[in-house]
């Protein structure tokens, strides 16, 4: 039997370019797709004040797979990429082999620090924007820490910087509106969660809710790790999700 395709989705203000690191060593195995979100790179933008809906992430995403040819993936997505392949499998269990997600929250009200980026951007500006969200993914000092890729983050901020205000904070209000509490209790496909411990976005709680709501979850937590995990640690991960997939027989 074939291995099944592997769709790897990002979050607000990244790219795709951050499964890179992941994509080079899943693609020994698996097919990857890694898609842009809507309103990044080529991906559809909603017209200027329609509303940012989940069912409609979701649809991207299912739209792929028909696109694509796919019958059934792994989804991945990290922050709120995370959190749309989850409600991706909640509402098409048949398309979805197993879900995986990176520094992502189920609902709302547990994500932090979003209801402060309006503020944020009316008084810094982007360029203060994007300095805020680099020292919550990769914290205060990382632009001085010799244990990162400095390239790497240097490439990530000045995406970040690019990327449509107005999407950022479109996409984080939406998701502030999100609970997934009562799908996730009877999602029917297997779910891995790359938790970092040390997130100010997803607090390390996020895991132990989700495992309480759904007890088959596998929880991985990542030590000393912030919102930045995949590109911190794509080889940690990719580790992680491939025996994830092997217990589960895929």
């Amino acid at each position: 039997m074939a291995p099944l395709p592997i769709l790897l989705l990002h979050g607000i203000g990244s790219t795709r370019a951050i499964w890179k690191g992941w994509e080079e060593r899943l693609a020994i195995w698996h097919p990857c797709h890694c898609p842009d979100l809507r309103g990044y790179g080529s991906a559809l933008k909603p017209a200027p004040g329609a509303p940012w809906r989940m069912a409609d992430l979701v649809a991207d995403l299912i739209g792929l797979l028909d696109a694509q040819g796919m019958a059934r993936a792994h989804l991945v997505g990290e922050s709120v990429g995370g959190t749309v392949v989850l409600a991706a499998a909640i509402q098409h269990p048949d398309r979805v082999a197993s879900v995986t997600m990176s520094n992502a929250g189920y609902r709302g009200a547990g994500i932090t620090n979003v209801a402060s980026w309006r503020e944020i951007l009316a008084r810094e500006g982007m360029a203060g924007w994007n300095e805020f969200m680099m020292r919550g993914r990769f914290g205060d000092d990382y632009a001085t820490d010799s244990t990162l890729d400095q390239s790497a983050l240097a490439a990530y901020k000045a995406a970040q910087g690019s990327s449509d205000p107005d999407v950022a904070v479109a996409l984080g209000e939406m998701l502030g509106a999100v609970d997934l509490s009562a799908g996730l209790k009877v999602l029917q496909v297997p779910l891995l969660v790359l938790q970092p411990d040390a997130s100010p976005f997803v607090p390390l709680s996020t895991a132990a809710e989700i495992k309480a709501l759904q007890p088959r979850a596998e929880i991985c937590v990542f030590p000393g790790t912030r919102h930045g995990l995949p590109l911190l640690r794509p080889d940690d991960c990719v580790r992680e999700l491939l025996a994830f997939y092997a217990r589960q027989g895929f």
